[in-house]
């Protein structure tokens, strides 16, 4: 069964539509264990239906680890604002898919007892590569827009979402007509070491960084003082205040106290990142080696103009990878001024630049046609 809830900050949304969806699907490394992930479907019912043989596409947006889907809704407003403005439009959004993943946002408060007992330390990619499966082969989506996904990443959330697509062999036919890819992890098995560093000094700081505040107030100017948040849109930051919290009672001092705490528990930041660097030199490998020389499907991939993501011999390791295979890819973006957290530093600028390779696509495929 799917548990469906049309509640939604919709001042927030507004003059959009949004649908929540928790999926239930079999747990991929807990044999017996059901485990629940968000699907949020956001429309424009303001725009009218396209006309006859107009290509349409609905994209599927896969969050970075540790973030939030909610953050992702000032990119969704600019880019179906671009597309109401747009006059002689070569194609069409029907519709736009978030995921929160088993230990993100809303799932993780539903899967709170089956995290503490068989995740606490690692969730491992296979979990999210499940929930997408069985996301996609059920009924939340239509016929039509089964037939026009584009899948969008954002690092290692991306690969690891559509480890399914990525890992296909030749002969077989990808879900998704095209992949965005935006800050992918690739660096090279020479720096994984490096890369688990970064991650042992990310569950350091989450070890030491509180997780229960006075108010919703209190907790932003935490978010708003370290990083990454401090770097965040002020739009986005507005929504976080809004989606990231909810009520929580500790008990300090021998007293009951009444305050707020994160949506995803601060120790599913942590699992996520564990022995996600070997998936995703995994992923990278069989990307650039097998699926994109067989042309299984056509990747775009978008980056910041600043490293931002552990120390510059990673960064360098990650350029160095994406530079070196650019032939094989269908685009190279750079969106400027921001760096590892291009969806939610710079919103409107990657809704400007996905859009026109939605639309570079669409002109593609007619001509094609």
């Amino acid at each position: 069964m799917v548990y469906a809830s049309t509640s939604s900050p919709q001042a927030l949304i507004d003059p959009l539509s949004a649908a929540h969806y928790f999926l239930p699907y079999q747990a991929a490394t807990i044999p017996g264990l059901t485990l629940r992930a968000k699907f949020t479907r956001y429309s424009d019912d303001s725009v009218n239906a396209p006309a006859e043989g107009t290509p349409v596409v609905s994209l599927v947006l896969a969050i970075g680890l540790g973030l939030a889907s909610e953050l992702w809704i000032p990119f969704i407003h600019r880019i179906y604002e671009i597309q109401r403005r747009k006059e002689g439009r070569t194609f069409q959004i029907m519709s736009i898919w978030t995921i929160d993943f088993a230990n993100h946002g809303g799932a993780a408060v539903l899967n709170a007892e089956a995290l503490t007992t068989h995740f606490s330390e690692r969730f491992p990619t296979s979990e999210k590569t499940i929930a997408v499966d069985s996301f996609l082969s059920s009924s939340l989506l239509s016929a039509v827009e089964k037939a026009n996904l584009v899948a969008v990443g954002h690092s290692g959330g991306g690969g690891g979402a559509f480890w399914s697509t990525l890992g296909m062999t030749p002969g077989q036919t990808s879900p998704f007509k095209t992949v965005i890819l935006v800050e992918p992890p690739t660096f090279s098995q020479d720096d994984l070491p490096i890369f688990n560093a970064v991650v042992r000094a990310i569950a350091k700081f989450n070890r030491m960084k509180p997780d229960f505040w006075e108010n919703v107030d209190e907790a932003m100017e935490f978010v708003r003082t370290f990083p990454p948040g401090s770097s965040f849109h002020e739009d986005v930051l507005a929504v976080m205040k809004e989606t990231n919290f909810r009520p929580d009672t500790r008990e300090i001092d021998g007293h009951q106290v009444a305050g707020v705490t994160t949506i995803m528990p601060i120790a599913q930041e942590t699992a996520s990142f564990h022995k996600n660097g070997e998936t995703s030199i995994w992923i990278w490998n069989h990307m650039k080696n097998v699926s994109l020389p067989n042309s299984l499907f056509r990747l775009h991939v978008i980056i910041g103009s600043t490293p931002g993501f552990g120390p510059k011999a990673l960064a360098d390791s990650v350029s160095n990878e994406i530079f070196s295979n650019k032939e094989l890819f269908a685009s190279l973006s750079t969106i400027q001024d921001t760096d590892h957290y291009v969806p939610q530093e710079k919103p409107y600028e990657l809704a400007a630049r996905i859009y026109e390779i939605l639309q570079q696509e669409s002109r593609r495929e007619v001509a094609r046609l």
